[in-house]
């Protein structure tokens, strides 16, 4: 049993819902407008919660919120209709929205709000979602302890003790404690210390610090007849109600057995708090993730018109295997970005563009033709960019890392100097055949301090063996001067593997690597003053929403208020998209990249030298 391994918090929200400017439908009365709720699931919108019906109101603030688990690495759409209540068997449908949890949570002070549309396409109010997160208890407790006077078990040849301690917690039943926690026994020592014990709070005592937690002395016997010899209970009040008087708790082993004989003393040496912070306690104090991409254009990739090149793209518009991978991990790390803009660089051509047209191998050049501005906007911009570009670069070698890395800590360094609550990711995408990884990894160690994440996807079936010693081992790689990297902030993945499932391989550690550099830096979030939602205005700045294009409705037979919905007939969504907040995003993702191929599939991709 690993004692001391930190089981993963389930994260969750809560989503309080408002409405402002309600179409009033032309009816006599006001509205009487309930918000339900969908959650998309493999394809499928299940109602998660609803709101209750308040009574003639355009600017309703709803007093249900919405609760749901919050993941990171996932892609969490939801779909909001708003509703009109007439009787129990009658509600007529005021206005509907989709967007997704990442922009409700990377979204300033994590209030989003957005557009409702009506069938037709037209305006009809607006929702307001405000996301708080569900409190829970995140704390690391950690013990130093020692024994005094432990009694001595053994004589003649057998002198001395080896003591240990057992730690339990009642959960249901005081008169079966469970087991939780056993410490290495000391051996032969009436005066034993022990090893530093690191707990959750919620494996210690479930966030209950009243909670009396039980400790046995046992000496350990190397036959297994271990030894009873007392017991003691504390409570986590104790321990910094102690700590406050800077006074040390001492707790006395009472042997139940033997008539209360006491067998020695507890003592508390060390007690200490480390709070475990989460990445939306670190979004909602308004911490960014601010992206960087680099794409590999090496000739090992094989000519992109080529259908067995990595960057081929079907007649139809299906997306090369560096599109996709751009797309899957792009379309969840761009919510944590509030401007969306994103530099995006290409390495190991020959770019035959406009501004950048050289007849030389570039180991890095903005992809978007600017080199005063290598920054496009959002998902859409880095796939028009790449599919613009194709044709104007003759795939050449070798690929080199270093470049693109500078770059991106550079960048790093003034977010560093600057304090800014702005965290830099580094996406390079590379068929693996890399010729600079000795300076490579002697620059990684050299900045391993800043706030950075690097994450290596290798596109198709290379030779990635160099890249793989990288993966998670960042910190017992060595330099060339001896030097090791002081945190994890490096992860390699293989496309071709984990190409289903990309972004759940990527993005917990994206998570764990921020966590990671923010306890070294002992940087806790910074405290935000929640808003109360009755007193939004419209004219409040909210984050500009983006354009999407809305799933087909799939209306449910039955909700759980009222028991039956009436809709009038023939009601379909517009054909163009809306404007409104995000997003059914792999619908928009696939219509962008249908749009920017139509114009070229025609044709015969070539070079302009060719």
């Amino acid at each position: 049993m690993n004692q001391n391994e930190s089981s993963d918090i389930i994260e969750k929200l809560d989503l309080h819902i408002s409405c402002r400017q309600l179409d009033d439908l032309n009816i006599v009365s006001d509205l009487d407008p309930y918000v339900v709720i969908y959650q998309n699931n493999n394809n499928h919108w299940t109602i998660i919660g609803q709101t209750e019906v308040i009574k003639n109101d355009l600017n309703p603030n709803y007093k249900t919120s919405i609760q749901l688990e919050y993941h990171f690495e996932v892609q969490q759409h939801l779909k909001l209709e708003v509703y009109h209540y007439i009787s129990p068997t009658q509600s007529n449908i005021v206005g509907i929205a989709e967007t997704t949890v990442a922009h409700i949570v990377a979204s300033k002070d994590q209030i989003l709000m957005g557009d409702l549309i009506t069938f037709s396409g037209r305006r009809s109010g607006n929702f307001i979602i405000q996301a708080v997160v569900v409190e829970q208890t995140k704390e690391d407790i950690l013990l130093t302890l020692s024994g005094h006077n432990v009694k001595e078990t053994r004589f003649w040849f057998w002198h001395g003790t080896s003591p240990q301690l057992k730690f339990y917690r009642y959960i249901m039943d005081d008169n079966n404690p469970v087991l939780i926690y056993e410490t290495n026994f000391a051996k032969n020592t009436t005066q034993p210390t022990w090893k530093d014990v690191t707990f959750t709070s919620s494996k210690l005592c479930g966030g209950d610090y009243q909670m009396d937690i039980k400790v046995e002395l046992w000496d350990h016997r190397n036959n297994g007849k271990h030894l009873y010899l007392g017991e003691t209970t504390f409570c986590v009040n104790e321990l910094i109600d102690h700590k406050r008087k800077s006074m040390i708790l001492q707790k006395e082993f009472i042997n139940k057995t033997k008539g209360g004989e006491s067998f020695g003393v507890l003592q508390f040496n060390r007690f200490q708090f480390n709070h475990n912070y989460t990445l939306l306690e670190y979004c909602r104090g308004g911490l960014q993730l601010k992206l960087i991409t680099a794409i590999d254009f090496t000739a090992s990739n094989g000519k992109f018109n080529d259908p067995n090149s990595l960057h081929y793209m079907k007649s139809k518009g299906a997306p090369s295997q560096y599109l996709q991978a751009i797309t899957s991990l792009m379309e969840i790390l761009i919510c944590y970005d509030q401007d969306k803009n994103v530099p995006v660089y290409g390495f190991g051509c020959k770019p035959k563009m406009n501004l950048i047209n050289t007849n030389k191998t570039l180991s890095s050049f903005a992809l978007n033709d600017n080199p005063e501005d290598p920054e496009v906007i959002g998902l859409d911009g880095i796939v028009q960019c790449y599919i613009k570009q194709l044709p104007n670069l003759c795939f050449d070698g070798p690929g080199q890392l270093l470049p693109s890395l500078k770059i991106a800590m550079d960048m790093a360094y003034q977010l560093k100097l600057q304090d800014s609550d702005k965290y830099q990711i580094l996406l390079i995408f590379t068929h693996g055949q890399v010729s600079d990884m000795k300076e490579f990894t002697n620059e990684l160690i050299a900045f391993s301090n800043l706030p950075l994440s690097i994450i290596i996807i290798g596109i198709g079936d290379g030779n990635f063996d160099e890249l793989e010693i990288l993966n998670n081992q960042v910190k017992s790689i060595v330099d060339s001067y001896g030097n090791y990297a002081t945190r994890s902030f490096l992860q390699f993945v293989p496309f071709n593997q984990f190409k289903n499932d990309l972004a759940r391989q990527v993005l917990p550690q994206i998570n764990k690597q921020l966590l990671q550099y923010m306890k070294v830096l002992d940087k806790s979030p910074k405290p935000i003053n929640h808003k109360n939602l009755l007193n939004l205005k419209l004219t409040r700045q909210y984050p500009q929403p983006q354009p999407c294009v809305p799933l087909q409705p799939q209306f449910p037979s039955k909700l759980l208020y009222p028991p039956q919905l009436v809709f009038p007939p023939q009601l379909s969504y517009p054909n163009q998209p809306q404007t409104g907040v995000a997003l059914n995003q792999q619908a928009y993702t696939d219509q962008a990249f249908q749009q920017g191929l139509a114009q070229q599939t025609n044709q015969q991709f070539a070079h302009p030298s060719q």
